[in-house]
């Protein structure tokens, strides 16, 4: 649930809007350009994942030893790739 904030005038308070609140109702705040580059983003997150996890399935026992991974932690050092 959203705050509003109050200012005080004389003796009632007024509510301040935010300009969100502003805009009409049932109008699509969001602009669709926004939409589009979450997608983007989206796509490009999942490909550095994807790559990530293949470069390391690619390596062998010993060389993930080297590394300090196991197999196991392949998948969490992929999503922090991504972030």
């Amino acid at each position: 649930m959203r705050r509003r904030a109050y200012r005080r005038c004389g003796r009632a308070p007024i509510l301040v809007l935010s300009k969100r609140d502003r805009t009409e109702p049932g109008s699509d705040r969001r602009n669709p350009k926004d939409k589009t580059m979450g997608i983007a983003r989206t796509l490009r997150n999942w490909k550095t994942y994807r790559n990530t996890v293949d470069e390391l399935n690619r390596l062998s026992q010993r060389e993930l030893a080297d590394l300090g991974l196991s197999r196991a932690d392949i998948p969490a050092v992929a999503r922090r790739a991504v972030r």
